[in-house]
């Protein structure tokens, strides 16, 4: 199991694609899951994948005990909480317009009201 499993240094970039596909084991194989809010984060598609994972295949009560949320300082974060308790996952994008599509139409599959 990780110890500690950090996705934008573990997922080499010209592998991503294959190493996507994984994603929601590595989360799932993590205790703890650390989510850094900052101002981007509410915004990127690929972080809401990582949060449904954990929820979708936990209680309440686990995802509780598992997120540890540290909200980064600065200007540009004072709004992070609020815009990540205002999701919308339609309004979320990758930098990968075709992971982009890959994630929607599953997410469109499972319902958008479960993000």
């Amino acid at each position: 199991y990780p110890t500690f499993w950090f996705d934008l240094c573990c997922i080499p970039r010209g592998e991503a694609t294959d190493q996507l596909k994984m994603l929601p084991i590595n989360v799932m194989s993590c205790r703890r899951f650390l989510l850094l809010l900052g101002p981007t984060f509410p915004k990127r598609l690929w972080c809401a994948w990582e949060l449904f994972t954990i929820f979708a295949f936990s209680s309440q009560e686990q995802v509780l005990d598992r997120i540890v949320l540290y909200q980064l300082k600065g200007e540009d974060c004072d709004t992070s909480l609020k815009d990540l308790c205002n999701f919308d996952v339609l309004a979320a994008r990758c930098f990968d317009p075709n992971h982009e599509a890959r994630l929607l139409r599953v997410i469109c599959a499972l319902g958008t009201d479960r993000f």
